[in-house]
């Protein structure tokens, strides 16, 4: 399987650039990211589906099937929301950018 190395970090910090803070105050939840989610799971042939846990806050599903016949199973689970950014001030950089460096990509989350 090869993969492509800068697709994933594109497609990673186009995910960091879509604001995902669940916050209902502001009018801000993860359904922009998961729907993206979806969309990329689609461009591999993959089937996915949206479920809504709560209003705003969906889950993205794909089950891809092994080709060796029963067998042990591999889940693989992220989440798509993050936390308020706070005080812009506090940042080095746009959080909400997704800055690439040397020692890898940083966003929301991860502040210097």
């Amino acid at each position: 399987m090869q993969v492509d190395t800068d697709g994933a970090v594109d497609f990673t910090a186009e995910l960091v650039r879509i604001r995902s803070v669940n916050d209902p105050g502001a009018g801000t939840a993860e359904q922009q990211v998961a729907d993206r989610v979806a969309e990329q799971m689609r461009t591999f042939g993959w089937d996915p589906v949206i479920d809504d846990v709560a209003p705003g806050r969906p889950n993205v599903v794909a089950v891809l099937e092994g080709g060796a016949g029963p067998g042990r199973t591999l889940m693989l689970e992220g989440h798509t929301d993050v936390v308020t950014e706070g005080d812009r001030g506090d940042w080095s950089f746009d959080p909400m950018r997704a800055t690439s460096l040397m020692v890898g990509c940083v966003g929301v989350g991860r502040p210097t």
